[in-house]
């Protein structure tokens, strides 16, 4: 037996992980990068639901009455302690199962991080952390529906720029994190180029692009120091290669 405890299922392949790091990357204009390791591990997890009561003083009694009430679901990671709102729908959504082999193919690692927490001092810490979040008294809180499970994640190695990055991406809802931190490539004057001579292939775009390139002067102050305008703004800069390419390559006539 690969787990004897209950896990999610992996419904993220590595081809269709490999495929999300793929489009990622895209995104940020990245075509050439290199993946050097990527490996499956799973991270244990209390899942669990949870409801506040919310009390404010009486004007006539001083008194505290009932406001209001709030209920959600809520995950805390067993090996770092901290709340993980993210994959707490996931009890919700699917059921955990026993593993009976591993689901990573050949060659791939496999970690499984071992729980620090147990059920018993969850339930002591939780309900002090959720009511200080919640702004709410410790006994205003009440927690159902205890469940331990681990949640698979893909850890994918990347080398971008001569840079390495680590993604993460959970196997069973498919989300990657943390993208934010791979820097969106500078395109080339080539590239920026060849993206705006398509685009003004469509006569409607000519007024668009016109639209744009208006704006960004006026953003830019064009009209009190048009040369430095010129050297600084990208749109005035494309704009001015297009005309060129447009005289230079325009059809003489016969």
């Amino acid at each position: 037996m690969f787990l004897s405890k209950p896990c999610f299922p992996v419904s993220f392949a590595k081809e269709e992980v490999d495929a999300l790091v793929k489009k990622t990357l895209g995104r940020k204009y990245w075509r050439d990068y290199n993946t050097s390791k990527t490996s499956l591990f799973f991270e244990p997890y209390y899942l669990f639901t949870y409801d506040a009561l919310f009390e404010e003083k009486s004007e006539e009694t001083g008194a505290l009455v009932a406001k209001d009430t709030e209920s959600g679901d809520m995950a805390l990671n067993a090996v770092s302690g901290e709340f993980d709102e993210k994959v707490a729908p996931l009890i919700e959504e699917q059921e955990p199962e026993i593993l009976k082999a591993s689901p990573a193919p050949e060659g791939v690692e496999v970690e499984i991080e071992r729980a620090y927490l147990s059920e018993a001092e969850v339930k002591k810490i939780v309900p002090m952390r959720l009511a200080a979040k919640l702004g709410v008294a410790r006994q205003n809180i009440e927690l159902s529906g205890f469940t331990f499970a681990f949640i698979p994640f893909w850890r994918i190695d990347v080398e971008v720029n001569e840079k390495e990055y680590e993604l993460v991406v959970n196997a069973v809802t498919g989300e990657i994190a943390p993208e934010d931190e791979i820097p969106y490539r500078e395109k080339s004057i080539l590239e920026l180029v060849g993206e705006t001579v398509s685009e003004l292939r469509s006569p409607n775009a000519w007024v668009e692009y016109s639209q744009r390139v208006l704006q960004r002067i006026v953003e830019s102050e064009i009209l009190h120091s048009i040369g430095k305008a010129i050297l600084t703004n990208r749109y005035v800069q494309i704009a001015i290669v297009v005309v060129i390419l447009a005289v230079a390559f325009w059809p003489k006539p016969a």
